[in-house]
């Protein structure tokens, strides 16, 4: 007889952090539910296998290491390949679940929601000698699910998630060519397909490092470009909402300004031609006069 198939699989992906990964994995080991597998994918870093196996996890652990540096999204789909849960869950290996995270995620998902979505304590930690410390808390996100909202927001960490895996079929899965931000892709092509739960309860933990060794410390410039990238992907939804479209004009413009100003030229061209593709009226309506103020930039540095 076949084993029994568990009901949520824990995508866990690791790369170079072998000291966070036995506290993440700790966590796992001491969740309330039991019926689940993890997946530990190797992102060709340093060898984790040991760790890996440890925690209490004996026979619900499986351990993927990619043969070369592939980047967070596509580690994730290669462990989503090996996965056999009903329901999907991820875990970052800096990052820790509650002991209830998975049961409270599981029982809403059972009840019939596709997506649901508790909420996160954010860790502030800074490197004191050779160890990280917590040295502050909070709640950043705790939203009701808004489908309008999320099209203009990333309100959901990607800790904080458990989806049908079905539910991929339709969707597809991470974009792997966005190397920041492939979380809320991810997120819109679901909520474009169904309504998520919200479970206004914290379940889980995500660190925050200044240093920019945590996802969600790295450069503002990165994530401000691929957050561009991901408005214009999903445009024609956001137009459907007219105050939703003006608010997204309106942070737009602020941006390109920005560019302008730290004269970030060639990012302001290619934004402005983009926008010109997808929002011409935008363009000819509000941005005149900025891509007039750019191109006289452009000239002033062409000849220097």
């Amino acid at each position: 007889m076949a084993p029994a198939l568990p009901l949520v699989s824990v995508i866990v992906p690791t790369y170079n952090r072998p000291e966070f990964l036995p506290r993440a994995l700790a966590s796992l080991g001491a969740q309330t539910f039991e019926d689940f597998e993890a997946i530990v994918v190797n992102d060709a870093g340093v060898g984790v296998e040991a760790i890996a196996l440890e925690h209490g996890l004996e026979g619900r652990v499986s351990y993927l290491r990619l043969g070369r540096n592939v980047d967070r999204a596509a580690a994730r789909n290669a462990a989503l390949r090996l996965a056999r849960g009903r329901y999907v869950a991820y875990l970052d290996d800096d990052d820790r679940f509650l002991p209830q995270h998975l049961e409270s995620l599981a029982s809403s998902l059972q009840s019939g929601a596709r997506v649901a979505y508790s909420d996160a304590r954010r860790i502030r930690e800074e490197k004191r000698g050779e160890a990280y410390v917590a040295v502050g808390e909070d709640v950043p996100y705790s939203r009701d699910f808004d489908r309008t909202q999320l099209l203009l927001t990333n309100y959901i960490p990607i800790t904080c998630i458990m989806h049908e895996r079905a539910l991929l079929e339709q969707t597809g899965n991470f974009d792997e060519a966005l190397r920041v931000l492939e979380d809320w892709d991810l997120w819109i092509r679901m909520a474009l397909v169904t309504p998520f739960v919200h479970l206004g309860e914290v379940t889980c933990e995500f660190s925050w490092r200044v240093d920019g060794s945590s996802t969600t410390s790295e450069s503002a410039s990165l994530f401000k470009k691929v957050e561009q990238r991901i408005f214009l992907r999903y445009l024609d939804h956001v137009r459907a909402v007219p105050p939703a479209h003006e608010a997204l004009r309106r942070y737009q413009r602020a941006y390109l300004e920005e560019l302008v100003k730290r004269r970030e030229f060639g990012e302001a061209v290619a934004l402005l031609g983009e926008l010109s593709k997808c929002d011409p009226q935008f363009v000819a309506r509000d941005l005149v006069a900025l891509a007039e103020t750019l191109m006289k930039e452009l000239e002033r540095a062409a000849g220097r």
